[in-house]
């Protein structure tokens, strides 16, 4: 029988409801914080909003058509993921501790090698976009297809991330 999309991708109605206020109050939000910013995220706000994408993703089942499907969640945030892995890695090989401040995050390092706040902001929402759409192909191909997308993914933010360890930032 012929499954609908809801079905194909997630049937829990609550994950599905969560999700869309949770969409909501982001899409409400960036209105205001598109630059000059009226308002912004903070800790608090950014701390909440990563605690219910990991337990979203925690929660959602991806491994309907094959085991690969796991690796859905880790490219749907992706961005947020490699910010983090990137950061520490960058502070690390520096000396550094990691949960120090510095200029070694990727928005910063994209500046420095002559982009635009807009254009950052854009690569950063259109990554996001990439990724969240190669996590849902991922989920919903076929195994080969699955496995070529995430090699090509994860080689694709390897070689970002090496590009970007190459700008020398001020310490």
């Amino acid at each position: 029988s012929e499954m609908c999309i809801r079905d194909r991708i997630n049937n829990y109605t609550v994950i599905s409801a969560l999700t869309s206020a949770l969409l909501g109050g982001c899409l409400g939000f960036l209105i205001y914080n598109f630059q000059p910013a009226k308002i912004y995220l903070g800790d608090s706000g950014s701390m909440f909003l990563g605690l219910m994408l990991g337990a979203l993703a925690m929660i959602g089942s991806y491994t309907i058509k094959h085991r690969l499907g796991l690796f859905a969640p880790a490219l749907i945030l992706g961005v947020p993921l490699f910010e983090i892995s990137f950061t520490s890695f960058a502070r690390l090989i520096q000396k550094k501790p990691i949960m120090q401040g510095s200029p070694d995050h990727l928005a910063k390092r994209l500046q420095k090698i002559g982009l635009s706040l807009k254009n950052t902001v854009l690569f950063h929402y259109l990554l996001t976009i990439l990724l969240t759409v190669l996590g849902l192909t991922v989920m919903l191909s076929s195994f080969k297809t699955a496995l070529v997308i995430l090699s090509i993914s994860f080689g694709g933010l390897l070689i970002l991330a090496l590009v970007l360890l190459k700008v020398k930032m001020e310490k």
